[in-house]
């Protein structure tokens, strides 16, 4: 446990070293789609309107994507700053629960959840998610997993109702997380090693 504790005081550290690595990045230009999606869909721009951001026809379903391009445009408009500080700061809660979920995992083994943290957070294959402002779905989407993970860890199907909340709300974020609860069965297999015939049954089946 002590050990445990000592290493968690480097999560911190490796915080600043991601902060770091991207943060010439922060005043990039727009590129790509980002003019297209974001620069010229005009009603991206009023936030005031929530129905013609959320239906601004960039990609109808992913609402919390739409609603992050309408505060950041508020916030800076015509800048990238907003857009890419944002897109890191949700890169950092999301290895933060890398982090506490592993940490569950191999509560014996405290070196390995910080390590696999500091790849997760500084491996170069997440510079598009992070940098690319249209990459942003791919964070949303990696949260919505993660922090699903992380909840059904933790309370595993006690707190129902809230992790159906979780579920609803990750479908507004990408499509591919109506797999999520696939995700949550394999963790119950493989992890807690729960055979199949021990799972509640449907009564009529």
């Amino acid at each position: 446990m002590n050990q445990s504790r000592s290493l968690s005081y480097l999560l911190p550290i490796v915080f600043l070293i991601t902060i770091l690595v991207y943060l010439a990045g922060l005043n990039g230009v727009f590129i790509y789609d980002d003019h297209k999606q974001i620069i010229y869909r005009t009603t991206l721009h009023q936030i005031s309107n929530l129905h013609d951001v959320i239906f601004c026809g960039l990609r109808q379903n992913r609402v919390w994507q739409n609603l992050s391009f309408a505060l950041n445009w508020v916030i800076a408009p015509n800048q990238t700053w907003s857009f890419k500080l944002f897109g890191l700061i949700l890169h950092l809660i999301n290895g933060s629960m890398v982090y506490l979920w592993l940490k569950k995992i191999f509560s014996d083994k405290p070196y390995l959840p910080i390590l696999a943290a500091s790849f997760f957070l500084i491996h170069p294959l997440q510079i598009q998610s992070v940098t690319y402002i249209m990459g942003a779905v791919t964070l949303f989407q990696s949260f919505f997993y993660l922090l699903a993970l992380l909840w059904y860890s933790k309370y595993s199907l006690t707190k129902m109702p809230a992790l159906v909340m979780i579920l609803i709300a990750s479908l507004f974020a990408k499509e591919t997380c109506v797999l999520i609860p696939f995700l949550l069965l394999a963790y119950e297999l493989l992890v807690n090693q729960t055979p199949i015939r021990s799972l509640p049954k449907n009564q009529n089946g």
